[in-house]
């Protein structure tokens, strides 16, 4: 492996200057080969990091950098953490290193970080994940909403949210991407995948990584508000866009709220609470595709569906629930088939995909969602997880409701509570968690994917139309 030379050679620049040979340093060093230090000086490898305190001292009082503490700190940074990977110096270290001066130095190593923040040597930290494969279609409507709120507005707090599949991610990580937003927030964008169980203190420890902290700095920081003014000192006034993907708990969110005055958040959750407290008006639910936008979709996911299977497809469609996700997993596996070239197999998988069991059964790598887990993504246990939040008597009841037709059938809040046998607070509580939609005063509906999850999970086959 070979490192930057050009800057490697400064280590003999210094050290013939003092009139050290490569012998001496290798004594220094406790090395036997004085070619090891010329393979250093030469870029062709790097002291493996157990020589670090070690190289510390031999920078300052064999290199005689102790008398111009900054210059020792540009070596280290521009040397040392840029070339050779190790960590920045740690508060602690500079105290050590530099007792008499402590305050000064560490002024100055600010300065030398955000001097390169931005810059050709150091590129600004952006941590989105990688756009899908699939195609983002029919979204060009909310994508306008953010640029509107968050780059015109320059709304502070933003919140997408919506059913589990339809899409919120995937807008997140479009809008994070676009070049006029890479260009407004210039100096990056710092994205957490939070999740059910998302920990703010390893989230924030990344982050501060990110910004030049090293990880004795954030190692010091034990209690979560520290860490957060770390990061948030840190940010100062930077523009960048800070991104809380599939957030489900608001403390959560609120404790990595740490961006400055010219910073925006951008949260997505399932959870219209948490959207609403987190953002109040500044909200934008998303909605299903539509049935042109979902035959775009699938058309250009698998475009050999076009006409003998026209009829087909549309089922398909209204199965879907105009579920992005849905027609993914379905557009990706009909893709695979039909490259089999026989019309028999391509058939036989389209009316397989009309069983629910089937649609749900369907996976996908959980990066091509935008997801970095390693287990592949399932609607089934996607559904599932939204309802682990429901306590046993309000899980029953939406069982129980959907024996109801879904959306976009609607039934009323009395043939609701005659049916589930429970209070209305078991119908807010599944109204709240984004479950149970309104569907005008006094009616509501359920998406589709609702009253097939419980389906497979044992509920009759029988439907009633809403009353």
């Amino acid at each position: 492996m070979s490192y930057d030379a050009q800057k490697t050679t400064q280590l003999a620049d210094l050290r013939l200057k003092v009139g050290l040979s490569q012998k001496e340093v290798a004594l220094f060093f406790g090395l036997k080969d004085r070619r090891t230090i010329g393979e250093w000086e030469i870029g062709l490898h790097r002291p493996p990091v157990k020589h670090r305190i070690r190289f510390q001292e031999y920078l300052l009082d064999k290199l005689l950098l102790r008398r111009t503490p900054q210059a020792f700190y540009d070596f280290w940074y521009s040397l040392a953490v840029q070339v050779w990977g190790w960590d920045h110096l740690s508060s602690q270290e500079l105290k050590e290193l530099f007792p008499g001066s402590l305050e000064k130095i560490e002024t100055y190593a600010d300065h030398i970080r955000l001097q390169y923040w931005g810059g050709e040597e150091h590129l600004a930290p952006f941590t989105a994940p990688p756009m899908p494969a699939h195609p983002l279609v029919g979204r060009e409507e909310p994508l306008d909403v953010l640029r509107q709120n968050i780059l015109e507005k320059r709304v502070p707090v933003f919140a997408i949210d919506g059913f589990p599949g339809v899409g919120k991610t995937t807008l997140a990580i479009a809008f994070a991407s676009a070049p006029e937003v890479l260009a407004h927030f210039r100096d990056g964008v710092l994205w957490a995948g939070v999740g059910q169980g998302g920990d703010p203190m390893k989230i924030l420890g990344d982050w501060a990584r990110l910004l030049g902290f090293s990880n004795m700095d954030i190692a010091q920081n034990t209690e979560l508000a520290t860490r957060a003014t770390l990061v948030r000192n840190r940010i100062n006034l930077k523009s960048m866009l800070l991104v809380l993907d599939d957030v489900w708990n608001l403390e959560t969110a609120l404790a990595l709220q740490v961006g400055g005055p010219n910073c925006a958040h951008l949260l997505t959750s399932r959870l219209p609470d948490i959207t609403a407290d987190f953002a109040g008006q500044y909200v934008l639910s998303l909605s299903e595709l539509d049935t042109e936008q979902g035959e775009q979709l699938i058309s250009t996911l698998a475009p050999q569906l076009a006409g003998e299977t026209l009829e087909e497809t549309h089922a398909l469609l209204n199965l879907s629930g105009g579920l992005p996700v849905i027609l993914v997993l379905v557009g990706k596996y009909l893709h695979k088939i039909s490259r089999k070239h026989q019309t028999r197999r391509l058939q036989h998988a389209i009316a397989e995909l009309t069983s629910a069991q089937t649609r749900f059964q369907l996976t996908l790598p959980a990066p091509s969602l935008g997801q970095y887990t390693g287990t592949p993504y399932t609607l089934y246990a996607s559904i599932d997880l939204s309802l682990s939040i429901l306590d046993p008597i309000t899980r029953k009841a939406l069982q129980a409701l959907s024996a109801f037709s879904p959306k976009p059938n609607s039934f009323s809040e009395t043939a609701a509570l005659a049916i589930a046998q429970v209070s209305t607070a078991h119908l807010d509580d599944l109204q709240d968690v984004g479950i149970l939609e309104s569907a005008g005063e006094g009616r509501f509906s359920l998406h589709p994917i609702f009253v097939d999850f419980c389906n497979l999970a044992g509920m009759p086959e029988d439907r009633y139309q809403g009353t």
